[in-house]
């Protein structure tokens, strides 16, 4: 990785009032550990960056225009919940709030795994700037447009910059991302207005219904699964909708109900009878 890339990676970092661990950041960057320091080193010719232990880093003081930053980001997740959670005031909030809407999400919410990564695409989205990201092992070049959340996954709507549509990311599943500082599309202000009038995901959300019998149907009913909704309950069934992204997803999802469960799709429950049949041969 260039010096120069290294550098804005590692001071928007501190900028956002992340404490940086050089062993870990060398080897997110593929670097040896004295490369970061000879960085951090350099960067403390311009900005006070202090050392509260050793191998750690950050900044004395958070300037004001970051924190000013950081205040608008909590304010669009503030005015996200409220305009989801209370659609009947829908002018009242939007007199409240007066910034872009850069982010759109559920109330029950997946756990971020890598929060400067989140911040960073938060970032991305404020400033209008192009990333590169690593993804299930793929370099790809995007130019992100929103955040957004869809039963209960982080989803990043952006333009895919060599395929030029808009496709959607899980960002769980992001490896890595690095900041491009300038954006390599133009202007994105009508795809925005767009996306404010049309679902944020629509290819990569799958369904399947699946029929939950007797011990755990009284279980599911009390306590439903946070990406399932429930379609029809009886005595002898519970018939709930299962929301996923990949196969090794719902199949995780599903043996924990066998042998109380039928999957009504044909696909799934092939792979579900070659898992089973692979159990049996090895036990």
């Amino acid at each position: 990785m260039k010096k120069q890339k290294r550098l804005n990676i590692i001071l928007n970092r501190l900028l956002l009032g992340d404490t940086i661990n050089t062993t870990k950041l060398a080897k997110q960057l593929n670097v040896t550990e004295r490369t970061i320091l000879n960085d951090i080193k350099e960067l403390q010719l311009a900005h006070e960056i202090i050392s509260p232990k050793k191998g750690y880093y950050k900044l004395k003081e958070i300037p004001k225009f970051m924190k000013q930053e950081i205040k608008e980001i909590l304010e669009n997740l503030i005015y996200s919940i409220a305009y989801h959670s209370f659609k009947g005031f829908e002018q009242e909030i939007k007199g409240l709030y007066s910034n872009e809407f850069l982010v759109e999400f559920d109330t029950e919410l997946e756990a971020i795994r890598d929060i400067e990564l989140f911040k960073e695409l938060l970032q991305s989205v404020k400033w209008n700037y192009s990333i590169e990201i690593i993804y299930e092992g793929n370099k790809k070049t995007l130019h992100p447009l929103k955040i957004a959340n869809y039963q209960y996954y982080w989803y990043l709507i952006a333009i895919d910059l060599i395929e030029n549509r808009i496709k959607t990311f899980l960002i769980n599943k992001i490896e890595a991302l690095y900041m491009l500082y300038e954006n390599l599309y133009g202007d994105t202000s009508k795809i925005k207005q767009s996306l404010k009038k049309t679902p944020w995901i629509k290819e990569e959300v799958k369904t399947v219904e699946l029929k939950i019998y007797p011990p755990y149907l009284e279980p599911v009913m009390r306590r439903t699964p946070i990406n399932c909704e429930i379609s029809e309950k009886n005595d002898e069934f519970v018939l709930i909708k299962l929301y996923y992204y990949t196969e090794e997803e719902a199949m995780n999802f599903i043996k924990k109900y066998i042998p109380n469960i039928e999957v009504l799709d044909e696909k799934l429950n092939k792979i579900l009878k070659e898992i089973l049949q692979n159990f049996l041969i090895r036990n």
